[in-house]
């Protein structure tokens, strides 16, 4: 798996991020638990954890898991990981690489 590379976050944004699992669910089953996992990809930051806003949501009719994100460090790139656990047992892991930007 590769992490998907997003446009750049300026670091007063506050985005969504959009983690779709639906093209490996089978039919009736259910997304039951995400853990988010952030990390550093580049540049240092004592709390990288701190980019993320709340808790993720799961999307049941799109089998989605949405994420807000905020703030972060300028010149810093995040791993941000989404664990998903299935109604089933199955975990499945989606990851995006996020730069975070300033002027």
């Amino acid at each position: 798996m590769r992490p998907t590379l997003l446009d750049a976050k300026h670091v007063r944004e506050r985005v969504i991020l959009r983690f779709p699992f639906a093209s490996e669910v089978p039919p009736g089953i259910t997304i039951a638990s995400v853990i988010p996992v952030v990390s550093m990809k580049a540049g240092v930051d004592p709390n990288p954890a701190a980019v993320l806003l709340g808790a993720p949501q799961i999307v049941a009719t799109t089998l989605d898991v949405l994420q807000r994100v905020q703030g972060g460090l300028a010149s810093a790139k995040y791993g941000i990981l989404m664990e998903a656990t299935l109604s089933d047992g199955t975990v499945l892991v989606r990851a995006v690489e996020l730069p975070v930007i300033d002027f």
